[in-house]
């Protein structure tokens, strides 16, 4: 590839990283990886389906933002029927490698 085109393939690629995110607008949202089992996910990305995956300890994470006012929580993969695998939460696609949270309520409360 002439050195050119490497140059205009590269801009092309970083402007879709740079492209305002629909999700994410101001830092209203953010995504979290996955807790895994005796800190795999310091070593990676934890996906839900991996053995490493730690539901007690997600579920008490999904929890925890509850309690600071959070309300949207998106998962991926679905266990049975249509619902989310770890409790309080939604499924919605490609979110099988992190939790999804926003929808904070603006309520701050010191703890």
């Amino acid at each position: 590839m002439k050195f050119k085109n490497y140059i205009k393939l590269i801009k092309l690629h970083l402007s879709f990283l740079m492209a305002p995110s629909k999700t994410h607008r101001n830092g209203e949202a953010g995504d979290f990886r996955y807790l895994g089992e005796n800190g795999a996910h310091r070593r990676g990305a934890v996906h839900i389906t991996y053995s490493s995956f730690d539901m007690q300890a997600n579920v008490k994470l999904v929890k925890l933002f509850k309690r600071f006012k959070f309300r949207t929580f998106y998962t991926g993969n679905k266990a049975t029927n249509g619902v989310a695998k770890i409790p309080g939460t939604s499924w919605a696609p490609k979110h099988h490698h992190h939790l999804h949270v926003g929808g904070h309520t603006y309520e701050v409360e010191d703890v």
